[in-house]
């Protein structure tokens, strides 16, 4: 699926390399018969070699060969144009095929990539505080021996290994659920803040009438 070799450009190329060559040879080809054709008419005399009945008809001859290779000229250089945007769109179309597989390719390995990151993060948050407080107690001034001479566990060791580690859990489900809803609690705030507007000035042309009537009537009466 994947031309990781560019074995396929490769085939491209030298198939559209091959009509261009057959090509230039097709022109070189009329080429050189037009310079037959002007070098038999002028550097050949050949009204003085034939007489005029046979030059007519050497005259004719010519013509009808002149004729016929022509007409193959044209239906050779139409086949190899043909040909050459038969293979261009095959090409274009293959190229095409090529850069959305590879596109999707890129796409799948981002995900890999995203899952086996997640994953890291999760066992370096699980063991990190751990790792951190194994490391922070084993520091010798936290192991002075006693007086029999026995190194004893540290005050405060079972609850800082239980509670430490819990508290970065919390923490980091936390942040979690915070990226995840963050966008949600922003188009909410804004849905809140378009639906308080409306209602304000729903309100307020509903009871501007009311409050400019009772205006005008308690000016007349004053």
């Amino acid at each position: 699926m994947f031309d990781d070799s560019f074995e396929r450009s490769g085939v491209y190329f030298t198939v559209l390399e091959t009509l261009r060559v057959s090509s230039d040879w097709a022109r070189d080809t009329l080429k050189t018969w037009e310079a037959l054709l002007e070098q038999w008419k002028h550097d050949a005399q050949p009204e003085k070699l034939f007489s005029p009945a046979d030059l007519v008809a050497l005259e004719e001859n010519w013509a009808v060969v002149d004729r016929h290779i022509r007409a193959r000229f044209e239906e050779l250089m139409t086949r190899l144009t043909n040909k050459t945007e038969e293979i261009k769109s095959l090409r274009d179309g293959a190229s095409g095929n090529v850069f959305n597989a590879t596109s999707l390719r890129e796409a799948s390995k981002g995900i890999e990539l995203n899952r086996a990151v997640y994953i890291f993060t999760v066992v370096t948050v699980l063991y990190t505080p751990l790792g951190f407080l194994a490391t922070f107690f084993a520091l010798p001034s936290l192991n002075n021996p006693g007086d029999n001479g026995l190194v004893g566990v540290p005050k405060g060791f079972k609850t800082t290994m239980i509670v430490i580690p819990l508290l970065t859990y919390l923490v980091s489900l936390a942040f979690v659920w915070y990226f995840r809803h963050i966008r949600r609690v922003k188009r909410a705030i804004r849905e809140l803040a378009v639906m308080t507007v409306w209602t304000w000035e729903t309100l307020k042309n509903h009871f501007s009438p009311t409050m400019d009537g009772r205006r005008q009537l308690s000016g007349f009466n004053g």
